[in-house]
């Protein structure tokens, strides 16, 4: 019985594991990206996959900044995405490389909504830089 049951639970991990490693194989890894105050850009427009991305978000030297831990993010296919991380407001700002749809939001505002006018040619992604978002104005919106 103890046989059974050890080569049963040596099968599942096998599968488990399997499952995780095709999470990674099917995602494009970014890596350590190391937030600083001001903007960062995490995906460029001219860097969007057609796969979801991953990585680790990792804080400003010595606390510095909004963000205190480091974390893991998983970013959805043809997103361009940035954040303005200072010591007193997190923003982000997303935009589609298929969307019509810039979308910002800050930690002040704790929402994240439309920015701006659709973009009709649905590029979003190409506003999704550093002058979109703006974290002293309501949910980050500078369009």
């Amino acid at each position: 019985m103890k046989k059974i049951l050890i080569s049963s639970l040596a099968a599942l991990s096998v599968v488990a594991s399997s499952g995780a490693f095709a999470t990674t194989e099917n995602s494009k890894d970014l890596g350590d990206i190391q937030l600083n105050n001001g903007y960062n850009s995490i995906i460029a427009a001219a860097a969007v996959a057609n796969i979801p991305s991953i990585g680790t978000l990792l804080p400003v030297a010595n606390r510095g900044g909004f963000v205190k831990n480091e974390f893991d993010f998983v970013i959805s296919a043809n997103n361009a995405v940035g954040v303005v991380d200072n010591p007193t407001v997190f923003g982000v700002v997303v935009g589609n490389n298929k969307g019509y749809g810039v979308y910002t939001g800050t930690s002040l505002g704790g929402s994240i909504s439309q920015c701006g006018a659709l973009d009709k040619a649905g590029k979003a992604a190409a506003l999704a830089v550093t002058g979109t978002l703006d974290v002293t104005k309501a949910n980050g919106c500078n369009r």
